[in-house]
């Protein structure tokens, strides 16, 4: 999910205003691309929250996590990717 959403950023930030300043005609394609990263943000949103919790049962916040290899130090910095195309 960490490269997702650095993938989804650097489009956002980074290549769609380069693309759209030199290929203003390319504006109906990008505008669904930033839709599409809108549209998924809820889902990979849910996914870092599902896999960020502890097992049912478990004593504290270092317990086992779902077995997708995110920890709990990794989890606490969780960044949500965005309420908005920017």
């Amino acid at each position: 999910m960490g490269f997702l959403h650095m993938h989804h950023m650097g489009e956002d930030k980074g290549l769609w205003p380069l693309v759209r300043s030199r290929k203003p005609d390319a504006a109906p394609l990008l505008d669904e691309r930033e839709a599409d990263h809108l549209r998924i943000a809820p889902a990979v949103d849910a996914l870092i929250e599902a896999t960020c919790r502890p097992y049912p049962g478990s004593s504290s916040s270092t317990a086992s996590h779902a077995p997708t290899g995110v920890g709990p130090r990794s989890c606490g910095g969780v960044v949500r990717r965005r309420g908005s195309v920017r």
